[in-house]
Parts: structure tokens; sequence; C-alpha cells
């Protein structure tokens, strides 16, 4: 966004949120010359920038022009470390468009299984049993960017989360980005108490808003050991720890209590969902409604 305000002052063009526009039709602009600036995370050119460029009105009567933001130096390997890969939906992904990925989990039978996988493919990719809490066999600032999207909302200790956050920091590369997934504490006591009355009581309720915390012995424990936070407690957290906010947004929203609806849509109602899930997934009065959210910063 830095870049985008410093260019459009610099040649007196107006700003326009790709998010605002991106869910309403053809785009349209009387503008001789657009500029497109956008960020490259992870895994090349934003999904939201592809649906925009589509979205686009004939552009041939205009010069555009694109601008991407990134983190280290084009061309160079980017090696990202994921902690909690689980079976690696996310590490083979990425594994498959090019990155160095390290997939670490602390089950050995998920990394069994990664490792099985991955003799069925051309690339290779760096495996441990780890523990999400201590990296130690890692050097300071060895990755360029950390993912972390699962182990926060499975470590229910303060503690566990501050050594988690410390580890993830440690070997990140300054300038680099780490990327956390949690669960908002607004959500959940909503949809498990829809999906189960037995779950709708007001002791459940009252735990989970008061501490976000749910333990597997607790007696109305519906899923396994989680911690569940709010929306600004993720923003203060990163901002304590210097952490630039680059992006936060709501990656599932209120989808996994419509599920039996939304499964049975055609592909055009789907993606008209899509698009209005994509236009508003950023509006801060509403990320906490979502079931996952994202957060990512900058070291």
């Amino acid at each position: 966004m830095t870049v985008a305000k410093d260019i459009a002052k610099e040649i007196e063009g107006n700003l326009i949120s790709i998010p605002y526009v991106i869910g309403k039709g053809i785009i349209k602009t009387d503008a001789k010359v657009v500029v497109i600036i956008f960020p490259v995370y992870m895994w090349g050119i934003p999904l939201i920038i592809e649906r925009f460029i589509k979205n686009f009105e004939d552009p041939n009567d205009k010069y555009v022009y694109a601008i991407a933001t990134h983190v280290g130096m084009p061309g160079v390997a980017i090696n990202i470390l994921e902690k909690a890969s689980g079976t690696g939906i996310y590490a083979f992904f990425l594994a498959e468009k090019g990155y160095d990925l390290t997939a670490t989990d602390i089950t050995p039978r998920h990394i069994e299984y990664i490792n099985n996988e991955l003799n069925k493919k051309t690339y290779k990719m760096q495996t441990a049993v780890l523990d999400a809490t201590d990296l130690s066999i890692f050097e300071n600032e060895t990755f360029d960017i950390v993912l972390n999207m699962g182990p926060f909302y499975h470590l229910t200790d303060m503690d566990q989360r501050e050594k988690c956050m410390q580890e993830s920091l440690r070997v990140l590369k300054k300038g680099g980005l780490i990327v956390r997934a949690y669960i908002s504490r607004y959500f959940v006591f909503p949809y498990v108490s829809t999906s189960d009355s037995k779950y709708l009581n007001e002791q459940l309720g009252e735990q989970l808003y008061e501490t976000g915390t749910l333990n597997h012995d607790d007696p109305n424990c519906f899923w396994t050991d989680t911690y569940y936070a709010f929306p600004n407690e993720m923003e203060k957290y990163y901002n304590e720890k210097s952490i630039e906010i680059l992006d936060h947004f709501a990656q599932d929203g209120i989808s996994p209590m419509l599920r039996k609806v939304i499964d049975s849509w055609n592909e055009t109602q789907f993606k008209t969902w899509c698009d209005y899930h994509y236009a508003s997934c950023r509006e801060k009065t509403t990320i906490g409604a979502s079931n996952h959210v994202m957060i990512i910063g900058r070291k």
C-alpha cells in the first residue's frame, strides 16, 4: 500500500482499492494509464489480481503497467519453513511452484507420509519431526518465509505460543514474512452450537469467549486442545513484536456454517459467492466472523 500511495502521489493519479472493485463486475476506467501494484507473498501473482485482470475492460486503448513488490531478490529461490505441516497440503503446493520447502511436524507419521509422497515427485523437500516451539536445529535468520498455518491454535498454553512465535522470528530473515493462521473466538461458539445443540450451553459459551481455550478433557469438548483468538489480539501482538502487518484477512468467512447450501451451488453461483468474499474479506468489522483468519507480517 505504501508503494501504491507513493506512486499515486508522484504521478498525481487516483488510488483505487482492488478488493473494493473486484466484486462489481466489469471494471471500467477513463484513465489512459493504469498501474497495477501488488505484493508477491509466496506463490506468484495473487488470485485476486488474476481476477481483476480478467474483469478489466478491454485495455487495448490504454497503457497498462504492473509493479510487483516482493521479499528478497527477484529470481532467487525463496526458502520457506512450514511448521506443523500435517500431511503437507501447503508444502506440496508451494514446492510444486518451485519454492525451497522445509516441512516439519511433531507427528512422525505425518512426516513419514510426506517422505513417501516425495518419492513420487520430481522435486525435493527437506523434512523433519519437530516441535513448533523448538527449532534449534536451524540457524538464526535461515528462512525468507515462516508459515504457522496450524500450530498457534493448537497451543493452549500462552508460554508455548510465545515460544512458537519467538522461534519463528529467530529463524526468519530480517525483512522476511511471518504468516500465521488462527481461529476466531467470535466464530467458534455460534458454529458448534448450531451444528449440535448439545453444545448450546452457557458454560461453554462463556469459556470460549472469556478464555479462548478448549482442552481435550473438558466436559464440553467438541474437538481437541485449541486456542481461539480475537483479531485485535493478533494485531496487537504483531505490533508489540515490531512486526509490520502487511495483510489480515478472513480465509473462509462463514462458509463452514453454510457448507450444505454452498456445496449445492453450480460453478457460476459459487464464483459469485467467492467474489463477494474476496471483496469483503479484509473488512475489519467482519473479520472476526470468519472461521479461519490469516495475518501476514514482515520482520
